[in-house]
């Protein structure tokens, strides 16, 4: 909120009554709170309307003063110092008309004000929308001229597009009902500003309003986490020993062996006889014993099915986060949670994972960063939820399809939300949620199976999200990397302008790449490329060929950045 300002307090910056905001107020609400609410004007309207009690909580003290002649009650001072002094599940509505952007931390205020709320109560909020095209024109010419009002107001310390919005909504345990937009025509259209408004009609709304509702996991909503057991009784046991301290109640887990035959389905069934086991008669891979879970959760219709890693542990309120988020965001098929490594457990794995356009790879976000003062607190999309543990809405893979039966083994799930992403719905990152992974504890990292799964369900995946081009591209690097050939640049690269040194230069190169490719063939990362390559242009998915797991055996040191 604005300092203490007379001349604002004179020219009526505190006295607009706002009726779009007024319109997002449910006129069933008897007791509202409006947080920055000037000289009470839009109270007074409200109690104008309908019979109700209107508090405000106001910084500047000549407003609050007027204010509350015509409010009910009125709190003088700054809403994070007064957060305490409200009354706790006392409200219908809260009102934050144009302050959150006023506020250090909007998120955390956001939070504490939600406990204002009663059990059906709704939150109204109105954001200065920095997308504004005159913003953007501004930008264009180098400009950012802070105003004493406006989009730019110069006590503006957050700023807000219609998506950082929602996100806010998301963190903060909040599911948007209704938004509409405060529009200003310009009196003057420049042509500049003509086409930021055609390539983004969002940039149109000035100021952006939303209703929404508090997430509450009273009637909570039932979850099956899916845990894939092959040969894994160790880690499987370990992950069961953390599930068991799970504190979300409406939840159900069920093992899939895939075939194993270390005794480990039988010790399962011995300590944890609660929990649901089934059992394959083959490996299915990771897609289809997967697959055999959610046809479980739908036809015992969950609402969420998560697919957990054996060889992860969980924190016990890992579930909550997860679910409030999907709640508050129905257009979601798809969460992850923070997924730490086991073995360092401030460090983080991954955030999400996307890819890279530029060099044609999955990456994981956050690789590798510490995570010691438990940054990246706020939900948000990402291009894929990795698989270590991804929760699915039950509704969506209806609609969608499971995952790729043909793809056995890695890219599944970048596959499954890229597919989601074509029906029109998107996938959460959620960082109060935490787990973490023993990572590629069953393959080894970089392990020829990995190498050969990656390498053959990489090209299907191209073929079907990519265009030709970069399909194309994909192929040809991956005939490069499987016969360990140097880039056509490196080869006819010449260091002389003279047309004879040159020939002999690119001589000695073609004959040092067919020596390279020659004592390299019979390396395990060589032949599980060749192999990968083979399969896919002959069509063959699913498992792997029997000589891919005997190469196993001797697994190669790679870097784990990728997806």
């Amino acid at each position: 909120m604005p300092p203490p300002n007379s001349e604002l307090c004179a020219s009526g910056y505190y006295d607009t009554l706002r009726p779009e905001v007024l319109a997002l107020v449910p006129t069933q609400a008897q007791r509202v709170l409006d947080v920055g609410c000037g000289h009470g004007t839009l109270g007074k309207a409200i109690k104008a309307r309908q019979e109700a009690e209107v508090d405000g909580v106001e910084l500047v003290e000549d407003a609050a003063s007027i204010a509350s002649t015509r409010l009910d009650r009125v709190w003088t001072g700054s809403i994070e110092e007064l957060l305490v002094q409200l009354p706790e599940a006392h409200y219908d509505c809260l009102i934050c008309a144009d302050v959150l952007e006023h506020l250090m931390d909007p998120w955390d205020v956001l939070s504490r004000l939600s406990e204002k709320l009663s059990q059906s109560g709704t939150l109204v909020v109105s954001l200065p929308n920095i997308g504004h095209w005159s913003i953007i024109e501004n930008l264009q010419k180098g400009q950012w001229n802070y105003s004493k009002d406006g989009i730019l107001d110069i006590t503006h310390l957050r700023f807000f597009t219609r998506q950082s919005m929602k996100e806010l909504l998301w963190t903060t345990g909040f599911k948007l009902v209704d938004t509409t937009d405060r529009l200003i025509a310009p009196e003057t259209k420049s042509e500049a500003a003509s086409r930021i408004l055609e390539n983004n009609p969002d940039s149109a709304a000035y100021q952006i309003l939303a209703r929404a509702e508090k997430v509450r996991l009273i009637n909570k909503n039932s979850v099956l986490i899916v845990v894939l057991n092959w040969n894994g009784g160790s880690d499987t046991l370990a992950c069961l020993a953390s599930l068991k301290k799970v504190t979300y109640s409406n939840h159900a887990i069920l093992i899939v062996d895939n075939a194993s035959n270390d005794g480990s389905p039988e010790q399962i069934g011995r300590d944890y006889p609660e929990v649901h086991l089934a059992r394959n008669h083959s490996n299915l891979g990771y897609a289809g014993g997967n697959n055999v879970g959610i046809t479980f959760g739908l036809e015992k219709n969950f609402d969420y099915i998560l697919l957990l890693n054996n060889d992860t542990t969980v924190a016990p309120d890992f579930l909550e986060p997860l679910v409030e988020a999907m709640e508050a965001a129905p257009e979601a098929a798809a969460s992850q949670p923070k997924l730490y490594y086991q073995d360092e457990p401030e460090m983080l794995w991954c955030t999400g994972a996307s890819f890279d356009q530029a060099n044609l790879d999955f990456v994981f976000e956050n690789h590798k960063v510490r995570d010691d003062h438990h940054s990246f607190e706020r939900v948000t999309p990402v291009q894929i939820c990795v698989g270590a543990a991804l929760m699915l809405r039950a509704s969506a893979i209806r609609e969608i399809g499971s995952l790729d039966p043909d793809l056995f083994l890695m890219h599944e799930e970048s596959d499954w939300c890229f597919r989601a992403r074509k029906h029109g719905h998107i996938c959460l990152f959620v960082p109060r949620s935490r787990v973490w992974h023993r990572v590629s504890a069953s393959l080894g990292v970089a392990s020829p199976l990995m190498v050969y799964f990656g390498s053959r369900n990489m090209l299907r995946w191209a073929k079907r999200h990519l265009g030709l081009r970069d399909w194309t591209i994909l192929i040809l690097r991956t005939v490069r990397q499987a016969f360990n050939l140097p880039t056509l640049k490196a080869v006819f690269s010449c260091p002389t302008r003279n047309p004879l040194n040159c020939l002999k230069h690119i001589y000695w190169n073609v004959a040092k790449a067919i020596h390279k490719t020659r004592t390299s063939w019979p390396e395990h990362q060589y032949i599980a490329r060749r192999t990968a390559l083979r399969d896919y242009l002959l069509g063959r998915f699913g498992d792997c060929p029997e000589l891919i797991r005997q190469l196993n055996a001797k697994p190669i040191k790679n870097d784990d950045s990728h997806a």
